[in-house]
C-alpha cells in the first residue's frame, strides 16, 4: 500500500512538472528535487537494498546523457535534470524501456507540434512567442508520460524489496 502511495506521489510530481513545461516551457528545480527526496524516502522505507547501487547507476548514466544533450542544445536544462531524477527510480535493467517510452512519447509530441505549426495560423499580435511555443516540444511531458507508463508496468519496483526484470514483451503486450 505504501509503495502505491509513493508511485502516486511520483506520478503527481511528474505531471506537475509536465504541466509547467507545457505552459511555461520551463521546469523548476523543485520537481527533480522532490523526485529525489521521494526516492530517498522510499529507500528508507524499504530498508537497505542491494539494488540501490543500480538506481544510483541509472541516475549517473541519465545525468551524464542529459548533461551531454544539454551542452549540445538538444535538451533543456530542466529536462536533463528531470530525466536524471526520474532514472533514479528505475534499475539499470529498466533504462532501455524507459528511454524507448520517453522517446516514443517525444515523437508523438513532435508530430503534434509539426502538425500544429503547419495547420494553425500564428496570430499577428504575439508572433514571436507563439511561433516559439508552436515549434518547441515540451519534452517534460514526454518524460512524465514515458516514466509513468514504465513505472506502472514495473510496479514491483516501487512496492517490493525484491526486484523483477520486466521484459519488453511484457511491456508491449497491452499494445498487441
Amino acid at each position: 500500500m505504501t509503495g502505491t502511495i509513493f508511485f502516486a506521489a511520483f506520478a503527481a510530481v511528474l505531471l506537475a512538472a509536465a504541466g509547467q513545461d507545457v505552459w511555461q516551457r520551463r521546469i523548476s528545480n523543485l520537481f527533480p528535487l522532490l523526485l529525489v527526496a521521494l526516492f530517498l524516502a522510499l529507500a528508507v522505507w524499504r530498508g537497505a537494498s542491494p539494488t540501490l547501487f543500480q538506481h544510483l547507476a541509472s541516475f549517473a548514466v541519465m545525468f551524464t546523457a542529459g548533461a551531454l544533450l544539454f551542452s549540445r542544445g538538444i535538451l533543456g536544462g530542466g529536462d536533463a535534470k528531470l530525466i536524471a531524477a526520474v532514472a533514479l527510480w528505475f534499475q539499470v535493467s529498466l533504462l532501455p524501456a524507459l528511454i524507448v517510452a520517453i522517446t516514443l512519447c517525444g515523437g508523438v509530441l513532435a508530430f503534434i507540434a509539426i502538425a500544429r505549426r503547419l495547420f494553425l495560423p500564428v496570430r499577428a499580435g504575439g508572433a514571436g512567442g507563439a511561433r516559439r511555443r508552436a515549434s518547441s516540444v515540451p519534452y517534460g511531458l514526454a518524460i512524465a508520460l514515458g516514466a509513468i507508463a514504465v513505472g506502472w508496468h514495473a510496479m514491483p519496483e516501487f512496492t517490493a524489496t525484491e526486484t523483477r526484470f520486466v521484459p519488453m514483451s511484457e511491456l508491449m503486450a497491452p499494445l498487441e
